[in-house]
């Protein structure tokens, strides 16, 4: 049996226990538990943070981005819009023409009327119970300009859509 050192002891140590600190904190708080700096050669480090960032060396997780996957890219069509549900929240998916997939709060600002029934020509959301309208490139209002839906970010790999709703919620005109 060869000789280890004590460094190496120590790093099988640090190993060992920063493995099983993840792994018991991955059981309680679930895939969002995400707070320590593991060494870039640390197996929980790269199975647990795929969308982490490497920082010199290491892999911060404070910054773990949960995105949630809604649909296959080819189930919405240029000009085209569906409703989606991520975290439990209703959103529009729409490809404006010459635009690229948006993703918005899937209720009227107005009413908190799911949308799911809205017209869209393309570029402008009409909301079916009070007409009012939105341009799907930005959110922005376009009649009345009361209310603008908020935007969440969407990020599309390999065909599939994927929306992040974390620290985003409704926007809703004044009473």
């Amino acid at each position: 049996m060869r000789y280890r050192g004590a460094h190496q002891v120590r790093r099988d140590v640090r190993t060992i226990t920063l493995t099983v600190f993840l792994a018991f904190g991955l059981l309680i708080f679930g895939t969002r538990f995400a707070c320590a700096n593991v060494p870039a050669s640390g197996f929980v480090a790269l199975s647990v943070a795929r969308n982490a960032k490497k920082d010199s060396g290491h892999w911060s997780l404070w910054e773990f981005e949960m995105f949630t996957r809604v649909c296959k890219e080819d189930t919405i069509t240029e000009g085209g819009m569906r409703v989606v549900i991520a975290d439990a929240q209703v959103i529009i998916l729409a490809w404006p023409e010459n635009g690229v997939i948006k993703a918005f709060q899937g209720v009227c600002p107005h009413t908190n009327a799911p949308l799911a029934e809205a017209e869209f020509d393309g570029t402008v959301l009409t909301c079916p119970s009070h007409a009012w309208t939105w341009d799907m490139n930005t959110g922005e209002p376009i009649h009345p300009k009361e209310s603008a839906l908020a935007e969440y970010p969407v990020k599309i790999e390999e065909g599939v859509v994927y929306i992040d709703t974390e620290g985003v919620s409704p926007l809703f005109a004044a009473p």
